[in-house]
């Protein structure tokens, strides 16, 4: 890239998200929330960074996938928060009437969960209104195939639920589905994992990095939930 951008480009910069910036600003965006701090990488590389006094009085937080405004006279800070293509939210639980938004700007949504245990209905159903809500394009990954009694049948009951959803199943120990998932995925293209813990999601991720980028934690044999 001759713009200087091909690093952004690669995160998903785009006319949407240039056109939505200030003229001249320093745009990044952010890949980790920690403690008030930010991660964020810009075109120059990845830069830390605080949140400043008009973007709190804003009550715009910035969170995991947003697109920034950064400045850095004498610190790096966040001034702006640039409008949201896509959100992941819920009901905040500090605040009964608030939304609490979880991830922004993603082109796809993945649902996970783990077919070594049984399927709660209640919760899948809530993630799926979740995602639909997002505004993002939806797909439903069941993980764990190899572990699975009848993966086939717990395929086809979670498509009765899902509906024109589509439906992979995976194994990421085996590399099974791995090359149809990949497919919906490229450079610029951002995938959000939402599911129960030890549903598979940090080795999905590790499987599709070819590396071991998130940690895994081992899963409890009582109830098949992840132990953090």
């Amino acid at each position: 890239m001759t713009d200087g951008l091909g690093n952004l480009r690669l995160w998903g910069y785009d006319d949407r998200v240039a056109g939505s910036a200030e003229e001249g600003a320093r745009v990044g965006r952010v890949v980790q929330v920690d403690r008030g701090e930010c991660d964020v990488v810009t075109a120059a590389g990845m830069v830390r960074a605080g949140s400043d006094s008009v973007r709190a009085q804003a009550e715009t937080a910035p969170v995991t996938g947003d697109w920034v405004q950064v400045t850095s006279r004498h610190e790096v800070l966040i001034g702006r928060v640039l409008p949201r293509l896509t959100a992941l939210t819920r009901r905040d639980p500090a605040e009964r009437d608030a939304e609490q938004v979880l991830a922004a700007n993603f082109d796809i949504v993945g649902i996970v969960a783990g077919l070594d245990r049984p399927l709660p209905p209640g919760r899948f159903e809530r993630m799926l209104v979740m995602a639909r809500d997002s505004g993002a394009a939806i797909v439903i990954l069941l993980t764990k195939a190899d572990r699975a009694p009848d993966a086939a049948a717990a395929s086809e009951t979670v498509r009765a639920v899902a509906g024109d959803v589509d439906v992979v199943t995976l194994s990421a120990r085996r590399g099974v589905g791995l090359d149809d998932l990949r497919s919906r995925l490229g450079p610029g293209r951002t995938l959000a994992l939402v599911g129960a813990s030890g549903s598979g999601k940090s080795t999905l991720v590790n499987a599709l990095a070819g590396a071991e980028v998130a940690a895994t934690a081992k899963v409890r044999s009582s109830d098949r939930r992840g132990r953090h």
